[in-house]
């Protein structure tokens, strides 16, 4: 059987590494979104997705700003993938209907470290161990994101799994802020 990852013409591989599946049978929109390049400014979008999902008409801009600067440091620090940065998303999404409907205040920060922590976990073989993640996010304490990790994968009812098609689901709301074209301009080649 041949290798997966064999060079082709041009120093391509015939799978992305990001999802292990032949590049001729991805769509363009999951193509171009695991090659993208992040903005210094996506954090914005991150944070505004979180917000978005936890009803926080509450927040003010000083808590905004400052919420959009640790989801910046923690991407910086954990180096993220941008495979990573598209399952959070996904991730925060899908739990925006029971975050909305909670009653207790889930802070913007722990919503944030438990989509990062379960997508990292979820999509790498060898990630981050909770006291990286300590490290990284720097206001939590392993035990913190144990707990952050487990209400996190109840919040989205252990429904990990991401699919080609919950990519492009979401592509056009990625388009925008990364200046990717919009799906209605891509054609399969």
């Amino acid at each position: 059987m041949p290798h997966r990852n064999k060079q082709v013409a041009g120093g391509k591989t015939r799978t992305n590494p990001a999802s292990q599946v032949e590049r001729k049978l991805l769509s363009p929109q999951v193509e171009l979104l695991l090659h993208a390049q992040m903005p210094i400014r996506f954090s914005e979008y991150i944070a505004g997705s979180v917000i978005d999902a936890i009803g926080g008409d509450e927040v003010n801009g000083v808590q905004k700003h400052s919420f959009t600067d640790f989801v910046s440091r923690v991407l910086h620090r954990a180096q993220v993938r941008m495979s990573l940065v598209v399952t959070v998303v996904l991730y925060i999404d899908r739990a925006k209907p029971r975050l909305a409907a909670a009653a207790d205040n889930r802070s913007l920060e722990e919503v944030f470290a438990g989509a990062v922590v379960v997508a990292s976990k979820y999509l790498n073989d060898c990630t981050y161990k909770n006291h990286h993640w300590s490290r990284i996010t720097g206001i939590f304490s392993v035990r913190q994101l144990g707990v952050i990790e487990r209400q996190f994968l109840h919040v989205i009812d252990w429904k990990l799994r991401v699919s080609e098609e919950d990519i492009c689901s979401m592509y056009d709301s990625f388009a925008g802020p990364l200046c990717l074209p919009a799906s209605t301009e891509l054609r399969k080649s």
